[in-house]
């Protein structure tokens, strides 16, 4: 990931080491700043004699002629070297810190997918874009309310950190100066203004799939947003875009994209490998469980470890991710079940809708205070989200997804993909998100938008199934039909299995052993240790596969072990 790190004060009073190697680096007698990472996603620029620089992580994208530009140093210098800046028109996902006048100014994405960390120390403060890095400066405790609706719901639903005594900066601005930290809230706002209508929404994402100067590669999977997007991609000339697919051949997903382009008289590129060994495989997961900070099972990476093979290519990385808002497919047990919970603003009854089961690992202690916290959450947004008597539920459901969603579970690994390629997801940019709320309801409903426009731009995509987890349903499937299919296929046995998930964890049996029985487990408060006793009895498989509240155990435990060590 691209990264910054650093502390403002007393520089006299403390000895601040980058844990990483940077590329960049600035120090007076105020500010000790470093940042590394990739160097096509992080920019600094540095003005000695004015005791001032600023640095830049992550992708600023500018709407450019019919398409869009990647922001360069050169174009963040033109923001940042302003006295007053005003980065409101800028897309994308970036944190940017500038230091002058003696006095720091963080700036990050109101959409929420870049952060920074802040942590108050006795002369000044510290600072960080990777929570792993934390442990420089404090002692790591997690807060386990804060923590609780990460755990317990779909995601977590505050901004906050959930290390105590940590500062997040999230779809806000920050300042520092004489030791006072001030923050400002830069939440995206829903827009009733825009026009909001098809051919609108039409010509936002034709210009976002259109970057100057670079060759578009679409992660295209079976599913509906990464073919919309290829709809827009296969009218033009085949020399300025590609496709890939990671995971499996035979997953469904790596068969109906090659099959689509296959229609096109073109290739689609399926990128996968064999397992690494186990040593190499015990690094990758723990890297990833700090980088994915507990929003995915560790199993996950399986499909999520190939970026690093499209590394040092002159192209940027789009995907579908969030497509689903458009389609109305967040929250939708909140949205059918929990209509009167929403207008009752009755936090207890949402708070049960919205809960994901991941593993039963921990204490009943440590259930109930993860419990107040996210009921504590969900009290909160109530106050802070427009009344849904007024708004709409399913407007306060759309808003609510874009506000908890995107800054907790698509932030983690957009942070990690920045530390190889460039890449966005276009179904989140600003300038196509302020039209949300003004496309009408019967086009949101099964995706009818989507699949309107792929007939348009291209028939053929048209005439070949989606593909919906392990499962193939045809194109014009409702929400309904979907739901019922997979169930029916699923309860019959037969949908798509793959072996990979099943050899990962053989793979890593001895390791799995080793953590259920080390000390850190036994002396760790937050467990129940029968419950992990049970765990470990179980630790593998049954004839139907791995046993996922492993997955997720595991990913809480190298995550916690990751930010500590």
């Amino acid at each position: 990931m691209s990264w910054i790190f650093g502390y403002f004060g007393n520089n006299q009073r403390v000895e601040i080491k980058s844990p990483d190697t940077s590329i960049h680096s600035y120090q007076d007698s105020n500010l000790i700043i470093h940042s590394g990472g990739n160097n096509k996603t992080i920019f600094f620029k540095s003005y000695p004699n004015l005791s001032s620089c600023w640095s830049v992580a992550g992708v600023g994208l500018l709407q450019s002629g019919d398409g869009y530009k990647i922001l360069d140093a050169n174009g963040w210098e033109n923001y940042l070297s302003r006295d007053e800046i005003n980065i409101n028109e800028i897309n994308g996902h970036f944190i940017a810190v500038k230091y002058s006048d003696n006095e720091i100014k963080i700036f990050t994405d109101e959409i929420g997918l870049r952060d920074i960390y802040l942590v108050k120390l006795p002369d000044g403060f510290g600072f960080t874009t990777r929570i792993d890095w934390l442990k420089y400066f404090i002692n790591i405790e997690i807060d386990l309310k804060e923590f609780g609706s990460r755990w317990l719901l779909y995601n977590q639903v505050s901004g906050n950190c959930f290390i105590k005594c940590v500062k997040r900066i999230v779809s806000a601005s920050a300042r520092i100066k004489k030791d006072i930290l001030k923050v400002e809230e830069n939440l995206w706002q829903p827009d009733f203004e825009s026009a909001g209508s098809i051919d609108e929404f039409d010509t936002a994402v034709k210009k976002l799939v259109c970057i100057d100067n670079k060759k578009t590669a679409l992660s295209l999977s079976g599913g509906l947003d990464s073919r919309l997007l290829l709809s827009y991609l296969v009218n033009k000339n085949p020399g300025l875009w590609e496709t890939h697919t990671f995971g499996d051949p035979n997953h469904p997903d790596s068969k109906i994209a090659q099959e689509l382009l296959s229609r096109c008289n073109l290739q689609n590129e399926i990128i996968d490998d064999v397992l690494p060994s186990n040593e190499k495989l015990i690094a990758l997961i723990k890297n990833y469980a700090v980088q994915s900070v507990v929003t995915n099972p560790v199993s996950s990476v399986l499909n999520l470890r190939f970026y690093d093979k499209l590394e040092g290519q002159n192209n940027f990385i789009i995907d579908g991710g969030f497509g689903e808002i458009w389609r109305r497919q967040f929250a939708n047990k909140l949205l059918i079940l929990g209509r009167k919970s929403l207008l009752q603003k009755n936090a207890g009854k949402i708070c049960n809708l919205l809960k994901h089961s991941k593993a039963n690992i921990f204490s009943d202690e440590a259930i109930n205070e993860m419990e107040k916290g996210a009921a504590g959450q969900i009290e909160n947004l109530l106050m802070q989200l427009p009344d849904a008597k007024e708004f709409g539920s399913a407007n306060w459901v759309d808003l609510f997804s874009i506000r908890t969603r995107l800054p907790n579970s698509y932030s983690p690994e957009q942070i990690r993909v920045d530390q190889y390629i460039i890449s966005f997801m276009p179904f989140v940019q600003k300038t196509l998100l302020k039209l949300l709320f003004n496309i009408e309801n019967n086009y949101r409903s099964n995706g009818k938008l989507f699949r309107q426009l792929i007939k348009h731009n291209s028939i053929q995509l048209s005439k070949l199934p989606l593909v919906k987890g392990n499962n193939i349903h045809p194109f014009n499937s409702s929400s309904f039909g979907v739901k019922l299919r997979s169930r029916i296929k699923n309860y019959m046995g037969i949908k798509y299995r793959s072996n990979k998930s099943i050899e990962f964890f053989k793979s890593l049996k001895e390791f799995i052993n080793d953590v259920v029985a080390s000390s850190e487990i036994r002396n760790c408060e937050f467990y129940d240790q029968g419950k992990i006793k049970k765990l470990a009895a179980d630790i593998l498989i049954d004839e139907k596969g791995f046993n996922p509240e492993l997955d997720w155990f595991l990913s809480f435990e190298l995550f916690r072990q990751g930010i500590t060590k």
